[in-house]
């Protein structure tokens, strides 16, 4: 358990990053210890489905390591190739996958990060995304059997 002032920051700090739901469990396991799932889902009056969904995701640490990283990430960009790259990587680490429009929304000058957006595809710094990389694994086995079943 932690102190108040403490638990509070931690959960400031997990909402910013997964979200309410998750800060309401993790201010209960917080502020009363470590619990068994019933009573965090009897404390934080969320489902039994949802509480262990958020517990997974605090338990998942890699990506809580990976985001203490992002601003490393974004002054690394802002060296190599200028703001707006470090613009870019930031707006990515915020939003998740986003389309070069959508980057170059709001911008005076979308050739710029267009450019910048070209360096940091070269310099594999960011990879491209296809719709074949949306199609899970299982969809894909299904439909190769729909195809041999036809031929």
């Amino acid at each position: 358990m932690a102190d108040a002032d403490t638990a509070r920051l931690c959960e400031q700090i997990i909402r910013t990053n997964f979200g309410p739901l998750t800060a309401t469990v993790a201010s209960v396991l917080l502020t009363r210890g470590r619990l068994p799932l019933s009573q965090v889902v009897r404390f934080s009056r969320l489902k039994p489905r949802t509480v262990r969904a958020v517990v997974l995701v605090l338990v998942n640490i890699d990506e809580c390591l990976m985001r203490l990283r992002y601003g490393r990430y974004v002054w690394q960009a802002a060296q190599l190739y200028g703001n707006a790259s470090a613009e870019i990587i930031q707006l990515i680490l915020d939003h998740g996958k986003l389309r070069p429009p959508e980057l170059y929304r709001g911008s005076q000058s979308p050739a710029i990060y267009s450019q910048a957006l070209h360096k940091l595809v070269d310099g594999s710094y960011l990879k491209p995304s296809t719709v074949l990389f949306h199609i899970s694994p299982r969809d894909k086995r299904i439909k190769r059997r729909r195809w041999r079943k036809l031929v």
